[in-house]
């Protein structure tokens, strides 16, 4: 008689999951931005000079732009002639609705102070800044790029082109450009930071690192270098150094749903269950859709590991949550929690999960498979008609395959168990063990022809 411990194996080896973060892992940094500098100088004269009769009503403004009045600065100019306005008054005036944050209106007053005169340097300038603020990179590259062409040669210039062509994916002139800012200011973080990211996507690793560490030397406080410095340590592999950075930006407030969840992740690869447990639950409400695939992913992966503690608490916390789960999610999640209830010796709490898990997903194969074994010593008519259902899922029907031999050799059906393993090395030619076991079957078989 076979031994029934003969398919397992087979069956068995196909039920693994994906580790979490098997992919490469990557943080979600902020990007590298550029601010306004709201101390300009509105009045002074470069390019464009005031009219003689505009000289009274600037020295009306100068004591409201002084005070931050932008609005009552606006207000007064619009009570003058704004036909008769020379192109630096009416740059005065896009300045004006720029601080004020009226983007739209500064765009059309900075698109007439250039038909005036269009070679007017700062204009452009000021319109390149409009046009970021309008998320319009195209425009305001142009208008940088022209404003270089006359002259312009200063950090916030290259800067705000580096940031426009990192943003637009064009990481190796980003470095350029930050290099050049970083170079004319020196002490500017946010042309650092912009750096930094620039050269972790040209793969410029040792740069990074080093810039990286010098500027945490000057702030370690600062949450999203260190951000940076994780993400720089998983580029290189560097899991250990990753999540050691991750918990400093922690402790520093810097942890939002989408890093909180690559640090959780990092924990369970590395043993730390309970603390990979408690980030998890402490941004539950806050995951999105993917994130929320990646818990469900998380749960299967410990279940796998055998974590029937953890697997359970991140179960329960993820169906009781109030996230939104789709059907096949929730589905999965039982599933998990199924079988590693069974595995710990809870038939009828395994058994429940397992089928409601089938009940919400139908498709779910890992499910039907898990139930069927489950009833395979006290209920074979249940666990054939499992096993059955299983073998209709395209990706689950070599395993169903499996397992219904298995069923067959339990109950000494061994010509069935021969047709039903034929079938799987019909699906799965290279599938281990496969051709010793057929041929066994093959002897019980002939023999029990040849019995009289």
């Amino acid at each position: 008689m076979m031994r029934r411990a003969l398919l397992l194996p087979l069956w068995l080896a196909a039920s693994l999951y994906s580790a979490p973060g098997a992919a490469a892992l990557s943080l979600v940094l902020p990007e590298p931005n550029w601010r306004i500098d709201a101390a300009f100088e509105p009045l002074r004269e470069r390019e464009a000079g005031l009219l003689p009769q505009e000289h009274k009503l600037a020295a009306q403004l100068r004591p409201l732009v002084a005070k931050g009045d932008y609005q009552g600065a606006l207000a007064r100019l619009s009570s003058a002639d704004s036909a008769s306005f020379s192109a630096a008054l009416r740059y005065v005036q896009a300045q004006l609705y720029l601080a004020a944050g009226d983007a739209e209106r500064a765009r059309a007053t900075y698109l007439q102070t250039l038909q005036q005169m269009p070679d007017f340097q700062r204009a452009h300038r000021g319109l390149a800044a409009v046009y970021l603020q309008l998320d319009d990179p195209g425009n305001a590259r142009k208008h940088l790029t022209r404003a270089i062409a006359l002259g312009a040669y200063d950090a916030q210039v290259f800067g705000q082109l580096a940031y426009i062509n990192l943003r637009e994916g064009s990481a190796w002139s980003a470095v350029s450009g930050y290099q050049q800012a970083l170079f004319l200011e020196p002490g500017n973080t946010q042309w650092q930071q912009g750096l930094i990211i620039a050269l972790v996507r040209t793969r410029h690793y040792d740069a990074a690192r080093a810039l990286l560490e010098d500027a945490l030397a000057q702030q370690p406080d600062d949450a999203t270098l260190w951000l940076q410095h994780s993400n720089l340590a998983l580029h290189t592999q560097d899991n250990t150094t990753a999540l050691a950075s991750l918990e400093m930006a922690a402790r520093l407030g810097g942890l939002d749903a989408a890093n909180a969840l690559v640090a959780a992740q990092l924990h369970l690869q590395q043993g730390s269950l309970q603390r990979g447990l408690a980030l998890l639950k402490g941004k539950l409400t806050a995951f999105d859709g993917e994130q929320s695939q990646t818990l469900v992913q998380t749960v299967q992966w410990l279940a796998q590991r055998g974590e029937g503690s953890a697997t359970s608490e991140l179960a329960s916390v993820l169906l009781n949550s109030g996230l939104s789960l789709s059907a096949s999610q929730r589905s999965a999640v039982l599933a998990a929690r199924g079988q590693v209830r069974l595995a710990g010796g809870q038939r009828e709490r395994g058994q429940h999960d397992l089928a409601q898990a089938s009940e919400l997903d139908p498709a779910n194969g890992e499910a039907l498979l898990a139930l069927a074994e489950s009833h395979r010593d006290t209920n074979p008519y249940r666990a054939s008609t499992l096993f059955e259902r299983a073998a209709s899922l395209p990706d689950y029907e070599e395993r169903a395959c499996l397992g219904r031999a298995q069923l067959a050799v339990d109950q000494h059906d061994y010509e069935r168990a021969l047709e039903l393993l034929v079938r799987a090395r019909q699906l799965n030619p290279h599938l281990g063990g496969l051709a010793a076991n057929i041929a066994s079957l093959q002897r019980l078989v002939a023999l029990e022809q040849y019995q009289p």
